[in-house]
């Protein structure tokens, strides 16, 4: 996995980006303009200069991380620069395979490509708002201070993941609907279009989920079980559970994070600090920066101390490198998840020169997609039951669109064959 690809520092966000994009396009501008003159030049492309400069200016900047100082790593934090993901490069490359399928797609059923390309940003747009959006109301604990207080700033950062699939789902399939409604366009044939492509932007998303750590599965000692290293999602899990200790719980925290230890493993980090079945504790996460910086400063790895408290211990200290520096095995679901999509994406490609009704291959995405997803969902280990229930918001988001996918194909295929007008036996020859 990677999760950072590359970092622009931060003296580059203050100026010296923003003046090296005007630069160009002033030479854009200039080059332009010999072909065609100022005024159509400056139509065509002036508002999306000006608004990439406003996006460096004032946006990016704000952006800017806090990491350790690579001359002083104990010390203190400074800002480092915009980090660029494994994940958003991911992101974006699935966007435009999707767009690209997309367009393929609206040629072979004879649909106005523009129309369909100006569809994809709305859908884009608003698949964004929903995924995040599902995101933040899932995990909106995580985005409220001590004090009660909101954090925005939280909220909009999506360097690093918090996106949800289905989110994104229902945020396209309204903009889709409305853009629908607005255009007067043939709705079958666009969500059969547009079905394909939604699994193919899935498929290469679910890789930039794994360079993340994202969406990962439970523990597994399978061949192909994947460890994901210090300070990633399913690391920082296991830690506050205290599997990555040595600890087996009992049950799930309580409402103040206090776990049970049901077993201690000999020669276990826990075992060495004195814990023992029956005992009650709590494993903070040390500071996620300098968690993560850990892994390429060793004497910053040596300076930090992982706080057991326990009830009968009191609080014991187990040094950060006496932790394991990986992940217990875990299943692999993004990578489950990206065949997943793959091999639909595939199957509703096929499917399109044998339909036997419009809107076919959309109702099969509605069915198919939310079986395998329910099912992934109950190896998966980030997401906790609702409802009082076991299963988690996608299962029931899964159940709902599997209800409506069924009944969406059973309507379709009836329409079908009631448009298909019924032969008169009279009118049948007998074969001899």
């Amino acid at each position: 996995m990677l999760q950072t690809l590359l970092v622009i520092p931060d003296w580059l966000l203050h100026g010296w980006l923003t003046l090296a994009w005007l630069l160009f396009a002033a030479a854009w501008l200039a080059w332009s303009a010999t072909r065609t003159g100022w005024k159509q030049a400056a139509a065509h492309y002036l508002p999306t200069f000006l608004l990439v400069a406003a996006l460096l200016h004032f946006v990016f900047p704000r952006l800017s991380a806090e990491g350790v100082n690579p001359q002083d790593p104990t010390g203190e934090l400074v800002p480092v620069g915009l980090a660029i993901r494994g994940y958003g490069l991911c992101l974006m490359l699935a966007i435009s395979l999707a767009v690209g399928l997309v367009l393929e797609r609206s040629r072979a059923a004879g649909l106005n490509v523009e129309r369909m390309l100006a569809l994809c940003f709305w859908i884009v747009m608003a698949g964004l708002v929903g995924a995040r959006a599902f995101y933040v109301i899932q995990k909106w604990d995580s985005f409220v201070g001590a004090d009660g207080s909101v954090m925005w700033a939280a909220i909009f950062n999506m360097t690093q993941g918090g996106l949800v699939v289905f989110g994104s789902f229902a945020g396209g399939v309204v903009a889709i609907l409305v853009w629908i409604g607005i255009n007067r366009a043939p709705a079958l044939e666009t969500l059969d279009a547009l079905a394909p492509a939604m699994l193919l932007g899935l498929a290469v998303g679910r890789i930039g989920c794994f360079m993340n750590g994202c969406c990962y599965g439970g523990e597994c000692e399978f061949p192909f079980s994947t460890c994901f290293p210090r300070g990633t999602a399913p690391w920082v899990d296991q830690l506050e559970q205290g599997t990555l200790l040595g600890i087996t719980p009992v049950a799930p925290a309580d409402s103040e994070g206090i776990r049970t230890a049901g077993q201690v493993l000999s020669a276990s980090p826990a075992a060495g600090l004195g814990l023992q079945p029956g005992d009650r504790y709590a494993i903070p996460v040390p500071d996620p920066v300098r968690l993560a910086a850990a892994n390429r400063y060793p004497e910053l790895a040596r300076q930090l101390e992982i706080k057991v408290a326990t009830d009968r211990l009191g609080v014991v200290e187990l040094p950060l490198t006496e932790a394991p520096d990986q992940s217990l095995g875990v299943h692999p679901t993004q990578i489950y998840s990206a065949i997943e999509a793959g091999l639909l994406c595939l199957l509703l490609w096929l499917l399109h020169g044998r339909r036997q009704f419009a809107g076919q291959i959309f109702a099969t995405l509605m069915v198919v997609h939310p079986v395998s997803r329910f099912l992934l969902e109950i190896i998966r280990a980030d997401e906790a039951g609702v409802f009082g229930t076991d299963l988690t918001i996608s299962q029931w988001f899964s159940i709902g669109m599997l209800t409506a996918g069924i009944a969406l194909y059973l309507t379709l295929a009836g329409r079908r064959l009631a448009s298909i007008p019924a032969r008169d036996p009279a009118n049948q020859s007998i074969a001899g």
